[in-house]
């Protein structure tokens, strides 16, 4: 503790730079943990996993929350285009039988970056689809990966 002391009696700092250095060292802890917040009870699946599971023939049902217009650039093969600002309505639309099948599945969501497909995930882990996941990285890594894609676009992912 004396060095400590010492340190600090050999090293005077203003207030304003002891405030930079704090609201520098609370800015990097804050970034550092934002992510692992937003996620919270989202698990994170990757772009080879769900290949290689929807190679074996396993029943996952693969949301991609982007745009139309993004959709139709591109998309992973045999997903369902839901814009984020529609999965609320569309979720709440499905009849009883089909909500209670559909919660049961595996459920993944994405997006381009991956962002709105967390935000789909929470929103429907919280309406009782235990089995949701995201991809990470979203479908900017799937195409990083070289995995299959459909759609017009064979450049980068447009934005959506």
């Amino acid at each position: 503790m004396d060095s400590l002391t010492q340190f600090f009696n050999n090293y005077s700092f203003s207030w304003s730079q002891a405030l930079i250095v704090g609201a520098v060292i609370v800015g990097v802890l804050l970034i550092r943990a934002l992510p692992k917040a937003m996620a919270a009870g989202v698990p994170f699946i990757s772009a080879e996993s769900i290949a290689k599971r929807l190679a074996n023939g396993e029943e996952i049902v693969i949301i991609d929350v982007n745009s139309p217009a993004s959709f139709a650039q591109g998309h992973i093969p045999g997903a369902i285009n839901i814009p984020l600002d529609q999965v609320p309505g569309r979720l709440g639309s499905l009849p009883a039988e089909e909500f209670d099948a559909l919660s049961d599945t595996q459920v993944v969501l994405t997006c381009d970056s991956g962002s709105r497909g967390m935000a789909a995930a929470r929103f429907f882990k919280g309406k009782g689809f235990l089995r949701t996941c995201t991809v990470a990285g979203g479908n900017r890594i799937w195409r990083k990966a070289g995995l299959p894609w459909e759609g017009t676009d064979t450049g980068t992912q447009a934005q959506g």
